[in-house]
């Protein structure tokens, strides 16, 4: 009766409930309030720990960085490229960036749940991983595209290496860096609800646990509130 039971998962979409529908005394403002803070948070600190070391990732696999344009390149670069060989430093970082992209966030989740226990540590970490090498490879993408101009002009003028990278180079390259960022915070929101259906007290652990009772009206109430998040957080993106 399959087609009956499509029919109706989808009327149930216009009579979401607050009330829970196994005890209609109970309502669900309580799990509402701590699966949305938890969907968040953890979307958050992954995002905010996969930015950092996708930055650093980035900055390392990028051609700017190992450029041997004196003008572009840092001192310690040149040391470093020419001990262990630039070629192979970049090579070597992005096939790392390749392999922990190329599994997802939730195989993370279920490996790292098999070996310590489910605790939103672990989901940060889980959805971290693949978000850092994304953010490292994209990173070093824009820094190889970004034009060196003002760069050139501030190491011309005596700039250090530092005060080159962060004025003349990463200014150009910010707008699109933002950019990224956004778009996988949306996507963060998204992978941290799923994060719920291998056990994490995110959105994703209510969809399943009233989909599998079949109370299709619980399940629009925590699909419309993942709606609601995620249409906030493209308007506060699209603002910055």
């Amino acid at each position: 009766d399959g087609g009956a039971e499509f029919g109706r998962f989808f009327a149930a979409a216009l009579h979401p409930t607050l009330t829970s529908e196994a005890d209609r005394g109970i309502t669900l403002g309580a799990a509402l309030k701590e699966a949305v803070i938890n969907t968040i948070a953890v979307a958050f600190a992954s995002i905010g720990l996969a930015i950092v070391v996708g930055f650093v990732w980035g900055c390392l696999a990028s051609e700017a960085f190992w450029d041997h344009d004196p003008v572009v390149m840092t001192s310690t670069a040149r040391r470093v490229g020419r001990l262990f060989g630039a070629g192979s430093i970049k090579t070597a970082l992005r096939l790392l960036m390749a392999v922990f992209r190329s599994v997802h966030e939730l195989v993370w989740a279920l490996l790292l749940t098999s070996i310590f226990r489910v605790h939103l540590i672990f989901g940060i970490v889980a959805l971290a991983i693949p978000f850092a090498a994304s953010y490292g490879r994209i990173f070093a993408e824009i820094l190889d595209e970004t034009p060196r101009d003002a760069a050139r002009a501030l190491r011309f003028l005596g700039a250090s290496d530092g005060l080159v990278f962060a004025f003349g180079l990463l200014p150009r390259a910010m707008p699109a860096m933002l950019s990224y960022t956004f778009y996988r915070f949306d996507c963060a929101v998204r992978s941290s609800a799923v994060l719920g259906f291998v056990g994490f007290p995110t959105l994703g652990l209510y969809i399943k646990a009233s989909f599998n009772e079949l109370y299709y009206r619980e399940v629009w109430t925590w699909l419309y509130v993942l709606f609601a998040i995620l249409m906030v957080t493209e308007v506060a993106s699209g603002l910055v």
